[in-house]
């Protein structure tokens, strides 16, 4: 019996389109949230939960809170986008710093987002009153959090490269970025600033861009590592 091995080629092309059908599944989930919340669906739901982690006071919890509210500020972020550019740059690998840098339009589209999606704040009697010495932007709404979905996209990131160092980083790199996206999306529930709509959103936007920019990167560098290959 003949077997087919399936050209390097193909196959590279098809996980992309997986990659592709996987994101735009996010994409989709992610409109569809922003046309529900923007009908005010989530209405009822966001303000049960924010009454109920309202009663919430756990000593310290503040304070982690307010911690992971400034490493997944903007600045932060920056900062971690230019050390991920710095090193895709340093392994020649300039398909990896544009990939990073699909960080920025992420910011775009969250800010536009929060003019357009009709989706208040927060009312202050359940807004806790924590320091941030960082700055602090005033938009109209409050859809979606970039906290989370900064958190994801960098998390993305910190996956996919400890998967690739292989052992036990194959299985504790993914859950160290779910459990990091977790606490800031905690966080952003437990400071009150965003509602659970938000924070959701903004997680899966984040996911997906940042999926997107990491497939591409693999895909790229499966490509040269051939070419390479094939000067030999």
């Amino acid at each position: 019996m003949k077997l087919l091995v399936q050209d390097p080629e193909e196959r590279a092309v098809r996980r992309l389109r997986q990659a592709a059908c996987l994101a735009g599944t996010g994409v989709v989930v992610f409109v569809v949230l922003a046309v529900l919340v923007n009908a005010r669906v989530f209405a009822a739901f966001d303000l049960a939960v924010a009454r109920s982690v309202h009663t919430v006071d756990i000593p310290g919890l503040g304070v982690v809170s307010e911690a992971l509210a400034i490493v997944f500020s903007g600045e932060f972020s920056l900062v971690y986008a230019g050390l991920l550019a710095v090193y895709f740059w340093r392994r020649e690998m300039p398909v990896g710093v544009l990939a990073v840098l699909t960080f920025l339009p992420l910011v775009f589209v969250e800010f536009v987002l929060k003019y357009t999606v009709q989706q208040p704040p927060v009312p202050d009697d359940l807004y806790r009153a924590l320091p941030y010495p960082l700055t602090s932007v005033t938009t109209q709404g409050s859809f979606p959090s970039g906290h989370a979905a900064r958190a994801a996209f960098f998390a993305v990131f910190l996956g996919t490269l400890g998967r690739s160092l292989g052992g036990s980083a194959r299985w504790l790199a993914p859950l160290v970025a779910a459990l990091i996206v977790l606490a800031c999306g905690l966080s952003r529930l437990y400071q009150e600033v965003h509602w659970a709509s938000d924070v959701v959103a903004g997680a899966i936007l984040g996911a997906t861009i940042g999926y997107l920019a990491v497939c591409w990167v693999g895909v790229a560098v499966e490509q040269a590592a051939r070419r390479d290959k094939a000067r030999l």
